[in-house]
């Protein structure tokens, strides 16, 4: 799939890469491929599963693609034949296979052997990367509000690219200081504190319902909220620090949080309905 960007109709789409490394080394990279992202959520996922501080010594890398890159995409038909009829004459093996390359992850479809032998397949017919879709449940998400747990991070698409000449290396951001700067990431973390408010809101409603509330119990709930959203699995918390989440949960003003929601939700039952013509 030759991507003018007119094909994804997005000019100069961005990609990203999250890393350890200042620099893409082949040499450490499965399948030799430079992996990126058109999610930065999904790209920043990367820096928190090394071993290291990601905040302190992460990069995350901004790509473009360059024109006339040459993208396999098992869901564009012509993409799909191309490999299908090469297949058909040279290796049938593969054939029982190819279907699943639409709607599941490669890694988990292909054996290692068979994952390298299917990237110089693609290299042999000129194409220059993959889409990789990344998906363990056959459907794509694509908002960082469905995002609960690990698993959920399955179905963004993922770009393999054999040469790292096909992009254009746009920006670099070391460290978690420079990368919250970027107003996609101050966004990803407002959506964070948000869920921890209706986390919050969530609880006290039902300890309301079930005792008084004294300072003492506001105590021990608020220290029961600090452990229960640092453990809790919705995966964008790690975007806040502990210390982050203890701040947001001791200055929380529960009464007046509590008011602001009721009189939204009165506001929405009595807003007015209007005829359209």
């Amino acid at each position: 799939m030759i991507l003018t960007e007119q094909k994804i109709k997005r000019i100069g789409r961005r990609f990203w890469r999250g890393s350890k490394y200042k620099n893409w080394q082949k040499s450490k990279s499965p399948y030799n491929c430079l992996y990126v992202t058109g999610d930065l959520f999904y790209a920043i996922t990367y820096l928190k599963s090394e071993e290291f501080d990601f905040r302190e010594n992460g990069y995350l890398i901004e790509y473009v693609l360059k024109d006339r890159v040459n993208i396999f995409n098992a869901r564009y038909y012509k993409d799909y034949r191309k490999l299908e009829d090469w297949c058909r004459v040279h290796n049938p093996e593969f054939l029982k296979v190819l279907p699943k390359l639409k709607d599941y992850d490669w890694l988990d479809v292909l054996s290692s052997s068979n994952r390298n032998g299917l990237i110089d397949i693609l290299k042999g017919l000129g194409y220059d990367g993959f889409f990789n879709i990344e998906n363990k449940q056959g459907k794509i998400l694509r908002r960082i509000e469905t995002i609960r747990n690990e698993d959920d991070l399955y179905g963004f698409s993922g770009l393999g690219i054999f040469d790292e000449k096909c992009l254009s290396r746009f920006e670099e951001y070391q460290g978690w200081k420079e990368i919250t700067k970027l107003p996609e990431v101050k966004s990803l973390i407002e959506t964070a504190k948000e869920e921890c408010k209706s986390i919050i809101l969530r609880m006290y409603k039902s300890a309301l319902e079930k005792l008084e509330i004294t300072p003492n119990i506001l105590e021990l709930l608020k220290a029961k909220l600090e452990n229960y959203i640092i453990d809790c699995s919705f995966l964008p918390f790690f975007l806040m620090t502990d210390a982050e989440i203890s701040e947001f949960v001791q200055n929380f003003n529960f009464e007046k949080e509590l008011l602001e929601e009721e009189i939204y939700k009165k506001k929405m039952i009595h807003r007015p309905i209007f005829n359209r013509c």
